[in-house]
C-alpha cells in the first residue's frame, strides 16, 4: 500500500532504437508520471538498428523531455538509486538489460 509521502522511483533501461524511436512520444508521456526518473542508455540489439551514439543521444533527449536523470552505467544507476531511496518508496526497475542485477546491488547494501 502506498502512503501519501510514498514516492515513485523508475530505473529505466531502453530496450532497441527502433523501438524507443517507435514510441517515443508514448514513453515521455508515462515516464513523466514518475517522481525520480533515471534512464540509462538504449540498449542496442542484434538487429545493429543503431549506433552506441545514437543510443545515448536519445536516452540524453528522453531525460530532457522527461525530466528524468541519465545513468551511463549499472554502476552509476545504483550510486544514483541509493543517494534518494527512502522507505517507502517504490523503486520500479524496467526494461532491457539486467534489472534484477540492480535489485541485488541494491539490497547487498541494506536499502
Amino acid at each position: 500500500m502506498l502512503h501519501d509521502s510514498s514516492r515513485i522511483i523508475v530505473a529505466f533501461y531502453p530496450h532497441t532504437l527502433s523501438r524507443m524511436k517507435t514510441f517515443y512520444q508514448e514513453f515521455v508521456e508515462v515516464l513523466s508520471e514518475s517522481d525520480l526518473l533515471f534512464i540509462a542508455p538504449v540498449a542496442l540489439s542484434a538487429r545493429k538498428d543503431g549506433t552506441e551514439e545514437e543510443a545515448e543521444e536519445l536516452s540524453q533527449n528522453l531525460c530532457r523531455e522527461t525530466g528524468g536523470v541519465f545513468a551511463e552505467s549499472d554502476e552509476k544507476m545504483k550510486a544514483l538509486l541509493l543517494s534518494v531511496l527512502h522507505r517507502g518508496d517504490v523503486c520500479v526497475t524496467m526494461g532491457a538489460g539486467n534489472t534484477q542485477g540492480i535489485r541485488t546491488l541494491l539490497t547487498q547494501d541494506g536499502t
